[in-house]
């Protein structure tokens, strides 16, 4: 009989202490917080970052303000996630691609990886926009957080190692070809918006 009453003391004291808005249960939590980032992912694409509320999200969710504040602060926060989730995307792409080569072959590592982060970008531009170019946070503060840069920075230490190259400095090479990436996308976006607006002038 106590440690019914124990065990019923627990679950009234866990229900408590937790949050309003918040489901019960992690993998809920977890599933309604993937719920609410694709909410945010289609607003930011299809209405802008900057022209998105939190109350949009709240509408697209079809939660309560205090639920989703629950979860982010800001909307800030939402593309903050976001960019984490994407940055992290992008990575698992490249290791995927790049553990099919060959130890040794690290000119061919590094190509890989150029091509396969420059292909996922074009994948996406819409959502690589809201990521890296909108709001107030430039692309050299995502630089920062992004671990593209650190595992670019570890092959080149390791390719220095093996001897394929002479790399004195991998976390300023590193860090020019991520810069080096997002021109190339860059680019080949210019090109064809390019392309598509003569064709349309043609027609």
């Amino acid at each position: 009989m106590k440690r019914v009453v124990r065990d019923r003391r627990r679950r009234v004291a866990a229900a408590v202490r937790r949050p309003a808005g918040a489901p019960p249960g992690p993998r809920k939590a977890q599933l309604r917080r993937v719920e609410i980032l694709e909410a945010a992912r289609r607003l930011f694409v299809e209405r802008g970052y900057d022209a998105t509320t939190m109350d949009d999200v709240c509408v697209e969710t079809g939660l309560a303000k205090g639920t989703l504040y629950h979860y982010f602060s800001s909307k800030t926060e939402l593309r903050a996630a976001l960019r984490d989730n994407f940055c992290n995307m992008i990575l698992n792409r490249v290791k995927s691609r790049i553990s099919l080569c060959e130890s040794d072959d690290f000119f061919t590592r590094i190509d890989l990886l150029v091509e396969t982060a420059v292909e996922s970008y074009l994948d996406t531009p819409e959502l690589r926009d809201v990521i890296f170019f909108s709001g107030d946070t430039p692309l050299r503060s995502v630089a920062v957080n992004d671990g593209l840069v650190g595992y670019i920075s570890d092959l080149l230490s390791q390719g220095t190692l093996e001897g394929a190259w002479c790399v004195d400095d991998p976390h300023a090479l590193s860090t020019l070809i991520y810069y080096s990436i997002h021109a190339i996308a860059d680019d080949a976006l210019m090109s064809c918006s390019a392309t598509s607006s003569v064709t349309g002038q043609r027609h």
